[in-house]
């Protein structure tokens, strides 16, 4: 049996002038990745945003929200909001107790702090590496490119091992490099994660495609081509069937 990532159940939400989603129920998978498709408008990062901030959100919504794991979001808009490298991945505290021993000046809890944690270094750089980024953590923010920013935000949420990611349109800004950098870090990732995105690419990768539109939201099995082929059926098939419809109607008459 699959196991669940998060379970939502009759998920609305309003606005005055507009229904955003009525009464959706879904699963999302732990260990896969998913996408979630649709037209601009229909409501996707609102969506996201509602899942992972739950009733912190400003949105007033109706239903409930069940995480059976920790789960970590990256926007679509302010990908960082920190000064320095080291700020940016959250390590920053770890990162000044590995210098303070490196620099024979540090506590008995710093050393207490680092425990088991001697490899910690070592990742950081191989990470940073791998996404073509500097490996000082000291390096400013400021200093980035945009294309930069993302990844290093996204470095932050693939050190989460444990954390199921809510992506919102993370190739964003991104490259052909980098592009390819994030579909690796996504295979690394075993528990998974949800991902807005219109990059044909990147949804090919994934394992199942949610489709949010005014009749609801449905999932397909696959990744977004597969998802196309189901749907250009599903169309035909009803395309038909109107059409065969139309021809008893004016038989009977």
């Amino acid at each position: 049996m699959t196991q669940q990532a998060c379970i939502i159940s009759n998920l609305t939400l309003d606005f005055p002038q507009q229904k955003i989603f009525d009464n959706i129920s879904f699963q999302l998978p732990l260990n896969s990745f998913s996408g979630l498709v649709g037209k601009n408008g229909q409501g996707k990062s609102l969506l996201m945003s509602i899942l992972h901030h739950q009733k912190k959100t400003e949105f007033a919504y109706s239903g409930q929200i069940l995480w059976q794991c920790p789960h970590q979001h990256l926007t679509q808009l302010q990908r960082i909001k920190e000064s320095t490298i080291a700020q940016a991945l959250n390590i920053h505290e770890l990162y000044f107790c590995f210098e303070r021993i490196k620099q024979g000046i540090a506590s008995f809890a710093d050393y207490d702090q680092v425990e088991n944690l001697w490899h910690l270094p070592a990742h950081w750089q191989q990470l940073l590496e791998s996404a073509n980024l500097p490996i000082d953590l000291d390096t400013r923010i400021q200093d980035l490119s945009e294309g930069q920013k993302t990844k290093l935000a996204l470095c932050r949420l693939f050190l989460l091992k444990d954390h199921y990611l809510l992506l919102d349109e993370p190739s964003n800004l991104l490259d052909t490099q980098g592009r390819n950098w994030l579909i690796d870090q996504m295979s690394q990732h075993l528990t998974g994660g949800l991902i807005i995105s219109h990059d044909r690419q990147l949804l090919d990768q994934i394992q199942g495609i949610f489709v949010l539109n005014q009749l609801g939201l449905h999932y397909y099995s696959g990744n977004y081509s597969h998802y196309q082929q189901q749907h250009h059926i599903q169309v035909e098939a009803l395309s038909k069937a109107v059409h065969q419809e139309k021809r008893e109607i004016r038989a009977l008459k």
